[in-house]
């Protein structure tokens, strides 16, 4: 079974055997995924995300999303991981747009930094 990219889908081998270990050569991405020959690739979309709450319950304390997004504002298919961590108080996030493989945005930095993006934008005049 051939074995691809999961971020970039750029094929990296026709089998496990002849797969090369490290990193993809076009995105860096480290995750595979193979399919059965005749599966239509292109139009696998997929999404991730888990949580952790602490032992005594409550609200979340570390989030983390990886899986393909929709750019409207391109009209291009991008592959997005991302991790919150409140404990640590840190956020991640690495934006891969799947058809040329290039890092499209990449983030690292404190949680108490990342404001004014996605639903903490302030709302339009």
């Amino acid at each position: 079974m051939p074995v691809f990219c999961a971020a970039c889908e750029l094929l990296l081998g026709e089998d496990w055997t002849s797969c090369p270990s490290g990193p993809c050569p076009k995105c860096g991405h480290d995750a595979r995924v193979w399919y059965p020959v005749g599966q239509e690739f292109r139009l696998r979309i997929s999404r991730s995300r888990s949580r952790e709450r602490p032992p005594g319950g409550g609200p979340w304390v570390y989030q983390d999303q990886e899986g393909d997004s929709f750019f409207k504002a391109e009209g291009r298919m991008h592959y997005v991981e991302r991790i919150i961590d409140r404990v640590a108080g840190e956020y991640h996030e690495r934006i891969i747009d799947k058809e040329t493989g290039k890092v499209v945005r990449e983030v690292h930095e404190p949680l108490a930094n990342h404001r004014g993006r996605g639903s903490a934008r302030p709302p339009k005049p």
